[in-house]
């Protein structure tokens, strides 16, 4: 059974429907992150070091948290409208990885009000410029910060 860590966002709580539905289909970690902590991102680079994960799936500040480990431990991940840009406060993160070969897999919502998509993928498109990196980016119409459920499972079914 494949392997997922959730990392949900800034203001998510830890579980909920979305982790029940990761829960059906794959073997799944969702710790309850305080990204305020000053530890929380050395955290959740020794909980992957110490294991082995087929996915990292992640929202918000969570799906920043996950590019930033997908990278350095080469991990695919989708990424729900991740804090690339625009964080409320910024982590104690000291975590800098190079572009690679990690396949990523970003949706964001058209209608954001947090995470402009058009600032996002302009970043993308920037980073990408002179790397082998595979980013696919897709927008959802009509969607905002929030992920709803049914959008969640359509994107997250069939990734891996």
């Amino acid at each position: 059974m494949k392997k997922v860590l959730y990392l949900h966002g800034l203001e998510s709580d830890q579980g909920g429907p979305k982790v029940d539905y990761l829960s059906s289909k794959y073997l799944v970690c969702a710790p309850k992150l305080d990204y305020k902590d000053p530890n929380c991102f050395q955290n959740i680079h020794k909980s992957l070091s110490e294991n082995n994960f087929d996915l990292i799936i992640g929202s918000s500040m969570g799906g920043y948290l996950g590019f930033i480990m997908g990278e350095i431990f080469e991990i695919p991940t989708i990424l729900f409208n991740p804090a690339l840009h625009s964080r409320s406060f910024e982590p104690n993160n000291h975590f800098k990885p190079q572009l690679g070969n990690t396949v990523h897999h970003i949706v964001l919502g058209s209608k954001d009000e947090f995470i402009d998509p058009n600032t996002t993928k302009k970043m993308i498109k920037d980073m990408t410029l002179n790397s082998p990196q595979s980013i696919k980016t897709e927008t959802v119409e009509g969607m905002g910060h929030r992920i709803p459920l049914d959008i969640f499972i359509t994107k997250t079914q069939h990734e891996f």
